[in-house]
């Protein structure tokens, strides 16, 4: 995968979890949305958007759902799509 593509990735990563606000998404409902990734890579992206501050990894219900890492947007992740905040080099924000 390009560089531009993972960027791109990232941002429809944080789109995805914008429309599901308030809820969580999981790992597994992102890989079925988003299918040419895997699930590893799924996560690695996941683990940059957390440590960037745009995203929180929440507990995962097991009894509830089969996703192994649950997501949801933070406000930063949320003024950064909204445009509220400067643009990020390591994402490429889509249309809301």
């Amino acid at each position: 995968m390009q560089i531009e593509q993972i960027r791109i990735r990232r941002g429809e990563i944080l789109r995805v979890l914008y429309r599901n606000l308030p809820d969580r998404v999981g790992d597994n409902l992102l890989q079925q949305i988003l299918t040419d990734d895997s699930i590893a890579t799924i996560k690695g992206h996941l683990r940059y958007l957390k440590d960037k501050s745009y995203i929180e990894l929440c507990k995962v219900e097991k009894e509830y759902s089969t996703a192994t890492m649950m997501a949801k947007i933070k406000p930063l992740g949320v003024d950064l799509l909204e445009g509220s905040i400067d643009s990020d080099p390591g994402i490429t924000l889509p249309e809301l």
